[in-house]
């Protein structure tokens, strides 16, 4: 019960910490961004869960069987200041290279554009996956990300278990499964072009790109090239919080 109660003291201070780093960057004029990968969508005329308006007894003829040739992730970047997303479709693995890569391309295409005057950007992340807080090939592409565009990143990571809470979840994920439901993904030109098209009520508009390169799984870095990195933890909950730049 010691240990729960830890635990969730914890979780408490970290959700706390995250909300006065957002409050702080926005008030700022500093980039906020949520990042994750999207589950991963089946490319092909497939059934998609949903229904659409069709005419009388012309329903949309499909697949029966879902043997997929390709799978596409779709990785996220939420602009949580400007209600802006990004979304980059990888035909590969989802690695920390490619978590990293999605970043740089949103910085290019549009970060840059809004945040042309700061050089400070706060990422609010999961625990786990490609971009999670124990992965140090993330901490590896991003320090060269950093070096590359002279930006420095705040990384905070949600507790395990809570990713729901991550913004882009509720704000950008949850429109994007909308938008492609009862629609086949026949290629991912299509699915590019739905979640493109995606909009909604509060003036989320969204940019999407297809990502061609190839990411391969278990890259290590020596611990020696590890300490080297310009990676500094924070000291409220070291694990979740740091510095990269």
């Amino acid at each position: 019960m010691k240990g729960t109660a830890k635990q969730d003291a914890d979780r408490d201070k970290q959700f706390k910490h995250i909300a006065r780093m957002r409050s702080l960057y926005l008030t700022k004029g500093w980039a906020v961004i949520s990042i994750d990968a999207k589950k991963k969508e089946m490319i092909g005329n497939f059934k998609s869960n949903g229904s659409e308006y069709r005419a009388s007894k012309s329903p949309r003829a499909v697949n029966d069987h879902d043997f997929c040739q390709q799978r596409v992730t779709p990785y996220g970047i939420y602009d949580y200041g400007k209600n802006r997303g990004f979304v980059n479709l990888g035909i590969s693995k989802d690695t920390a290279e490619f978590a990293v890569e999605s970043i740089r391309r949103w910085w290019h295409q549009e970060g840059m554009q809004f945040y042309s005057d700061t050089k400070h950007v706060l990422i609010m992340a999961d625990s786990g996956g490609s971009n999670g807080f124990n992965r140090r090939m993330f901490k590896k592409y991003l320090s060269d990300l950093s070096m590359e565009i002279g930006v420095i990143f705040y990384v905070c990571h949600y507790p395990p278990g809570t990713s729901k809470y991550n913004p882009i979840e509720h704000r950008m994920f949850s429109a994007i499964s909308k938008s492609i439901q009862a629609q086949p993904l026949t290629d991912i030109h299509t699915l590019k072009e739905l979640i493109s098209h995606t909009v909604t009520t509060t003036g989320l508009r969204i940019l999407c790109t297809i990502d061609e390169n190839v990411y391969t799984t278990g890259q290590t870095i020596p611990q020696s090239d590890f300490n080297a990195l310009p990676v500094k933890s924070s000291k409220m909950i070291s694990k979740l919080n740091y510095t990269v730049g």
